[in-house]
């Protein structure tokens, strides 16, 4: 049984049957063919195969023809092919679609091309949502085109701070504020160029795996009907071969096939890599042959084609269709050769109906089978595929048409054989087309039909149809479409106008042919758009024309920086057709560009009472808004036009913009991620996202977005500027300064970026580069109150106080309320010792910022440093509550608790500060100074020194360490450290009196005044030491000068009890019993519960002769049962004066407590003996006093050799009064020795006799 043959397609089956009747062109076959049979790559070969033909010639001479043949040579060769032409080109985007569709069809899909192309579509469409529309390629949009453009494909620029609608400008002209706001709106469109490349570059990955699929996979693209296809397609192909979108395979070949040679402009660079494949009419062999093939041999007809046909491949074989048998069958030569050829052709065909289609169907700009119905009504079943066996019907995919040469004839013929059914059978065809029309305006609002393709598409036929059935009644809606197509897209504008040509030749309407040629020789200018406007513009037009014309030309005056022109155009269009919205929309642009925002929003307000539902004005008022500040009217407006258009994908930028600058962060997010979902690449919604992740704090997430807008943009200041405020505040201050200076080159010259650029140089301490960037922008802005307060903190950290106080002071007088800026004079004011002032500046800063707890922890300081810690607890507990980790908010209440003697407290805040960050070398010191204060020397030394440890250099916790080994009894250690400290700081008061106590403590005493004096020079009213000095002075017996310096001390603080109680036991020493009293008892008003000033106070009445004051005060100083030995020593000799032994023998009990054996115990333990049991029975115990005496210090001993000498001796009474004054210390105990003395007076002879003697030179005027 026979094999079943194959069942071919149709396509497969015209192919075969067009490449059997092909004849002649056998050299461009053979050149075509050997190419593809060589290496393309010249490394490898010195002759590889060429990879870009043009073919080109004349209409009719073959060219489609010549480069179906080549196809099917490149299908044998294996090679993979695409063709398009004019039908398939109408932009880049959908040559590109139509040649991966193609490819795909014999080499599976090509994924990433179709999602390329899917995001592409997506993006036009959201740069499309706009009413009306915006051109989509040409000089420059208007600010709603712009707006769209930019968010859609990431050319908008906002630097933190700017206006929304300057932001929508060119990074040329990028704004910082309203005051830039007309030079941020007039910039040059970038149209979809960067979603076109992206699409580029994904065709031309797709290439590179086709031909890397298998070795010598050649892929050949055929480019027909250059002189058309070229418009949409000649540069892109030039940057396409030139690696614009990526290096292009080696086994690609293009072949171009056009009437016109290459521009020598153009194409001067690439003229080398040509093949120039011109085609001229056939050989007269050439043509024998193609006449033969057809069956036409009679030697005189073939004679008459020859001279007919001028060789001309398409009329040859339209004649030799007809089935030309004689030489009459062939028309007079005179007559229109097309014309004849055509007649000659319809003459040919037997059946009626047939030639009928033939004509119908030339009616149509273009084919398909649908049309063909419409065109050809009742037409056979199989008339269709009839038509396309045809040689003058040519064409793929959906869409056929006519030859132009035979199609003109056809319709000449036709109008003028019959008018009425010319116009009749054009009309039926123009209803068709409405009704394709009316059909999409059903499910298109009415703002979206003229950005619709298909929309586009089918108004365009429509009006061809009604031009040709009737120019003179639709000229003028015909005008209309093409004033507002020049607005809305104005890569259709050439389609339009080759309609209006082809309409008014095909009609022969002069009217029409005036218009149309007035048109395009107005396109051929250097903007084609303006001056299409401008002839439409003209008078005696209808107004609705004229109206539309003046208010798109005003547009792009607006967009040109001429905004008075643009304002005159869209007032004339509006007087013209007051109901029109769009020229109220368009002007408001104009007023935006020169800064009158009111009649801006007039005009918004005029078109929406016009067009309620008109959904770009309202999201264009929202910029508005949101540019002046509104964000919440801004947001109204926005929402408001994105529920009457979801697909304002723009608008939901500035929404997000708008939730962004009223600190909705989130709900701003939402929005940029919700408009990147369908246009990836918006870098404007990148970059506010990114700014909305950073005000939030989400550092990280923002410099992703930052750096992807960046990406697609290197030169987008705004991005550059967000990522390097994200930089800098995560701590990367040299990628925060790298962000900047790259804004800075980029010619930004508001001085934004050099401000940020000096703050990272200030927080990184480069103090000097500081200083120049902030200066700089200062001069650039001399109202950045930023950068004068950023400046004013450099010079105050310089110690330039006036300086900085001048700065901070003028960006106060900029804006009053700028919280850091008060807050930073506040820390001036505190640092150059004015603490009221700073007390003023951080209550105001916290009345505008009450959560600012950096300005609480420092009004906290204040307070504590005046003394006042109730209110600085306070307020370092209220920033605590904001923030419960904030360190130095814990360590300065524990500063606090410790200076209000709240130790417990102190310690648990400082501990939980050094939980949180163990390396706060303050914390520790001040801890290490609690347990130093609170008698814990060894826990002192630890925490002092793990804070040295941190920073050796710390002068204080040095000098708080030596306090603490001295308490610990450690003084050279004490010494050493204080030493040191004095080394780094040898001004501190503090520390020179520290290291006297640690002098006292070895016996340095002239060491000890040598630094309480030091200290004392440096800060006079410092009371301690003065009290000290004034201590040593009257330890040492210069009572006079200890007097000085406690009365120094009492001038600064006349409730110092300290000073009050050693004054007046140096005015009891001097004598002055009555300023001694008063002294003391000022002390007991302050503390009733004083011993000492008690003890003191009974001494002092005791020696003034107040016996019975003595005892009171004595009696009183008993009963607080003190723990001093001191005290009960002091108290018994008062005890025994007044004859009280009984009291006299509890003090003398307390005072032994301690050390029985201490002479000044055994004193008065001789002296109760004596006075109770005479002298006989005290002499053991004056002679135990003696030998206990005996071995201590000259002046102990000396003391013991009176007072046993008067007892037990028999020397003379003056002579042992005379050794004692002759001891050099002896001045120092003398009122203490003579009360003793005197004591010994009450005694029987012979002690009494023998003391009064001794008290008489003790009391000499002589006597010290």
């Amino acid at each position: 049984m026979a094999q079943a043959r194959k069942r071919l397609s149709r396509a497969e089956a015209l192919r075969r049957r067009a490449g059997a009747q092909f004849v002649g062109r056998r050299a461009q076959l053979a050149l075509f063919a050997e190419n593809l049979r060589r290496n393309p790559d010249s490394e490898a070969t010195d002759d590889p195969a060429d990879f870009l033909f043009h073919v080109r010639g004349v209409g009719g001479v073959g060219k489609s023809t010549l480069i179906a043949e080549w196809r099917e040579a490149a299908r044998r060769a294996g090679a993979l092919t695409a063709v398009v032409d004019e039908n398939d080109v109408h932009g880049v985007e959908s040559a590109l679609s139509a040649i991966a569709r193609q490819l795909a069809d014999q080499a599976g899909p090509l994924k990433e091309f179709d999602r390329a192309l899917d995001q592409h579509r997506r993006s036009l469409q959201a740069a499309a949502d706009r009413a009306p529309a915006p051109p989509t390629g040409g000089e420059t949009a208007s600010l709603p085109a712009r707006m769209i453009t930019q968010a859609a494909f990431g050319a908008a620029s906002m630097l933190p701070g700017a206006g929304v609608v300057a932001a929508v400008a060119n990074p040329e002209n990028v704004a910082l504020g309203t005051d830039r706001l007309i030079a941020g709106l007039r910039q040059r469109r970038r149209g979809n160029d960067s979603e076109e490349e992206a699409l580029s570059r994904a065709f031309v990955a797709e290439l590179e795996k086709l031909c890397g699929a298998r070795d010598n996979q050649w892929v050949v693209i055929f480019l027909d009907t250059w002189e058309l296809t070229g418009r949409h397609l000649d540069a892109w192909l030039r940057e396409f071969i030139d690696g614009a979108y990526g290096e292009v395979p080696l086994d690609v070949v293009i072949v171009l096939a056009g009437r016109d040679e290459l521009s020598e402009r153009d194409w001067g660079t690439l003229r080398s890599e040509v093949v120039d494949v011109p085609l001229d009419v056939f050989t007269e062999q050439e043509t024998r042959e193609l006449l033969a093939v057809r069956g036409v041999t009679d030697p005189e007809v073939v004679e008459a084609v020859l001279g007919l046909s001028m060789r001309l491949p398409l009329l040859v074989a339209l004649l030799a269709q007809t089935g030309l048998q004689a030489v009459d069958d062939v028309a007079d030569a005179d007559a229109d050769l097309t014309d004849h050829a055509v007649e000659r052709f319809l003459q040919w065909i037997p059946e009626p109906d047939r030639r009928e289609t033939v004509l119908a169907a030339a009616l149509p700009l273009q084919l398909n089978h649908d049309l063909f119905a419409c065109a050809v009504p009742g037409a056979a079943a199989d008339a269709w595929d009839w038509l396309l066996d045809q040689p003058f019907v040519s064409g793929r995919g959906s869409y056929r048409q006519y030859h132009a040469v035979v199609r003109a004839s056809m319709l000449r013929r036709q109008r003028m054989h019959s008018p009425t059914a010319w116009s009749a059978a054009h009309t039926r065809l123009a209803e068709h087309f409405t009704a394709a029309r009316e059909a999409l305006e059903r499910r298109l609002p009415e703002r979206k039909r003229r950005t619709d393709e298909q929309w586009r598409r089918a108004t365009l036929n429509e009006t061809y149809h009604l031009l040709c059935a009737d120019p003179a009644a639709n000229l003028a809606q015909a005008l209309e479409h093409v004033a507002r197509i020049t607005g809305v897209a104005r890569a259709d504008l050439p389609a339009w106008l080759d309609m209006l040509r082809q309409a008014a030749q095909d009609g022969d309407h002069p009217e029409l042919t005036r218009w149309a040629g007035k048109l395009r020789t107005a396109a051929a200018e250097e903007q084609p758009e303006t001056a299409v406007l401008t002839v439409l513009c003209a008078p005696g037009l209808p107004p609705h024309v004229r109206a539309w014309a003046l208010a798109e030309r005003g547009d792009y005056h607006s967009m040109s920086d001429r905004t008075p022109e643009a304002i005159a155009d869209l007032d004339r269009a509006i007087a013209l057709m007051p109901g029109l919205p769009d020229a109220r929309a368009y002007r408001s642009r104009a007023h935006v560009e020169r800064g009158d925002e009111q009649a801006a929003m007039a005009d918004l307000d005029a078109a929406l009472a016009l067009d309620p539902e008109y959904a770009w004005a309202l999201c264009f008022r929202g910029v508005i808004h949101l540019d002046a500040g509104r964000p919440d009217e801004a947001m109204a407006d926005v929402t408001a036009g994105l529920a009457l258009d979801p697909d304002l994908n723009w608008a939901l930028i500035v929404r997000g913009e708008a939730h962004r600058e009223a600190g909705r962060l989130e709900e701003a997010v939402a929005d940029f991620t919700t408009a990147l979902e369908t246009i990836p690449e918006a870098g404007w919604a990148l970059s506010r996202r990114g700014e909305a992740h950073r005000q939030a704090g989400r550092l990280d997430a923002a410099i992703v977005d930052l750096t992807a807008a960046i990406e697609l943009d290197g030169e987008d200041e705004s991005a550059l500027g967000s990522r390097g405020l994200a930089h800098h505040a995560a701590g990367r201050l040299e990628e925060a300064v790298a962000d900047f200076t790259a804004v800075i080159e980029l010619g930004a010259t508001d001085g934004w970026a050099l401000a940020q650029r000096g703050n990272s140089h200030r927080v990184a301490g480069r103090r000097e580069e500081a200083m120049a960037d902030l200066t700089a922008a200062l001069e650039a802005n001399p109202a950045d109150d930023v950068a004068l307060a950023r400046r004013g903190e450099l010079h105050r950290l310089a110690g330039r106080f006036e300086e900085a106080l001048a700065d901070v002071t003028a960006a106060l007088e900029l804006d009053p309320g700028y919280v850091w800026a008060l807050g930073e004079r506040g820390q001036l004011h505190q640092e150059a010792g004015r603490p009221e002032e700073a007390l003023a500046d951080f209550t105001a800063a916290l009345e505008l910022s009450p959560d600012y707890a950096w300005a609480l922890v420092q009004r906290g300081e204040l307070h504590c440093l005046a003394g006042r810690l109730e209110e600085a607890a306070a307020d370092l507990t209220a920033a605590l509550e904001l923030d419960p980790a904030y360190v130095t908010a814990l360590a300065q209440r524990g500063l606090v608790h410790r200076l209000a003697g709240r130790p417990e407290e102190a310690l648990a805040d400082l501990s939980a500060a050094l939980q949180l960050d163990p390396a706060n070398e303050w914390a520790l010191a001040e801890r290490g100074e609690l347990h130093r204060l609170e008698g814990r020397p060894e826990e002192a030394v630890a925490d002092l020194s793990a804070a040295l440890a941190l920073d050796p250099a710390y002068g204080w916790a040095l000098a708080r360490r030596g306090g603490a080994h001295r308490l610990a009894g450690r003084l050279e250690e004490a010494l050493a450290d204080l030493s040191a400290a004095l080394q780094l700081d040898p001004a501190s008061a503090w520390t020179l009196g520290e290291r006297s106590l640690a002098h006292q403590q070895v016996g340095r005493l002239e060491e000890a005044v040598a630094d309480l004096s030091a200290a004392l020079a440096v800060d006079p009213g410092y009371g301690w030491a003065l009290v000290r000095r004034g201590e040593f002075h009257r330890s040492a017996g210069r009572l006079e000068e200890a007097l000085a310096d406690l009365s120094a001390a009492l001038e600064l603080d006349p409730g110092y009890v300290s000073a009050l109680l050693q004054r007046g036991d140096v005015h009891r020493r001097a004598g002055r019993f009555e300023e001694a009293t008063a002294d003391l008892t000022a002390v007991l008003e302050l503390e009733p519960e004083h011993v000492w000033a008690l003890v003191l106070r009974a001494c002092t009445h005791q020696l003034a002769g107040r016996e019975a004051e003595a005892v009171a005060d004595a009696s009183a100083a008993l009963s607080r049962n003190s723990d001093d030995p001191e005290v009960g020593s002091f108290l018994v000799m008062i005890f025994l004066q007044a004859g009280r032994f009984q009291e006299a023998r509890e003090a003398l009990r307390r005072a032994a407590q301690p050390d029985p054996d201490d002479s000044d115990v055994l004193l008065d333990t001789a002296m109760l003996a004596l006075l109770e049991g005479g002298r006989e029975a005290s002499l053991a115990a004056w002679n135990d006093y003696a030998a206990a005496a005996g071995a201590g210090k000259e002046l102990e001993v000396a003391a013991a050799a009176l007072l046993h000498g008067l007892v037990v001796g028999s020397a003379p009474p003056d002579a042992l009064a005379r050794a004692f004054l002759s001891v050099p210390q002896g001045r120092l105990v003398l009122v203490d020795v003579r009360a003793y003395v005197e004591a010994l007076t009450r005694v029987e002879a012979p002690v009494g006799p023998r003391a009064d003697a001794a008290l008489r030179v003790l009391r000499a005027p002589d006597a010290p």
